[in-house]
């Protein structure tokens, strides 16, 4: 009798799932000192080798990575502080005041602090330098507040403790204005000889 017919005469009968196991009996193969054993129903099972886990382990890793980069660079590029303006505004007989805007500030801190510096000297209407005690530098600081990564304001600079004061006709004359964000280390520069 043919081999398949002794086949079907063995498994008539039997429940479906006897048949199956019946008609494919198991395949029995060796890896090291291990056996494997499958049939029909374990080949619907996937077999992950130990090199395929660890590549999926380094697939995971490298996706999270990824996204890390992808939520840190946007926030670091997010701060980029720099002065948008920074004018002299008013000059008087001893004072100077400097209104600014510094943009780039993101939105981690509620205020910044800004200095202005400049240095102050006693001229003659002549503009000359009568002495060289009367050039002095002097500064001023505030905390101003941040507003969608913004802050605006003024500050204002006195000369009024200059040594030997300086009396008319002398008059203040400001040079070397410089307005400064430490916190961020941003600065910039506002050119010019600046009289009352």
């Amino acid at each position: 009798m043919p081999r398949h017919m002794q086949v079907a005469r063995r498994c008539t009968g039997k429940s479906r799932a006897a048949q199956i196991n019946c008609r494919s009996p198991p395949v029995r193969g060796r890896l090291g000192k291990y056996s494997l054993h499958i049939s029909q129903f374990s080949l619907t099972m996937p077999i992950i080798t130990q090199g395929e886990d660890k590549m999926r382990r380094i697939l995971i890793v490298l996706t999270a990575a990824l996204f890390g980069l992808v939520v840190v660079i946007p926030s670091a590029q997010a701060v980029s502080a720099h002065f948008i303006r920074a004018d002299v505004t008013s000059v008087t007989s001893n004072t100077l005041t400097v209104a600014f805007k510094e943009a780039g500030l993101g939105n981690s801190l509620d205020s910044v602090t800004i200095t202005v510096t400049a240095t102050a000297e006693c001229i003659n209407p002549g503009s000359k330098h009568p002495k060289a005690a009367n050039k002095e530098s002097f500064s001023a600081s505030g905390v101003f507040s941040i507003s969608n990564g913004q802050a605006t304001g003024e500050l204002t600079v006195s000369a009024a403790s200059i040594s030997p004061p300086c009396s008319p006709p002398m008059v203040i004359a400001w040079t070397d204005v410089v307005v400064s964000d430490p916190t961020f280390n941003d600065s910039v520069s506002i050119p010019g000889t600046f009289f009352p």
